[in-house]
């Protein structure tokens, strides 16, 4: 299927989450508070908590932007292209 014709709806969040967890050795979050996609990108934005991100930790493939709120604790994160996970 082509990116392009991806849509929020038809994108399985737990199982994203699960897939970056097993790539990347990292514990997520499982509440949601908003996501977005850009379907002509790829790129997806999950955020677990509100607030501005304090500092952000790229993966080591670049693929992975993880943002870091108050405390060290992770807030949202992105993914650059969801069809490379």
């Amino acid at each position: 299927m082509n990116r392009s014709t991806y849509n929020l709806l038809y994108i399985d969040l737990g199982d994203v989450l699960t897939r970056i967890e097993e790539k990347y050795s990292l514990v997520l979050p499982r509440r949601i508070t908003t996501a977005k996609y850009n379907r002509y990108t790829g790129t997806l934005l999950i955020r677990f908590k509100r607030g501005k991100p304090k500092y952000w930790d790229i993966t080591w493939d670049g693929l992975i932007t993880l943002y870091y709120g108050e405390k060290e604790r992770l807030i949202a994160l992105k993914v650059l292209d969801i069809s490379m996970l």
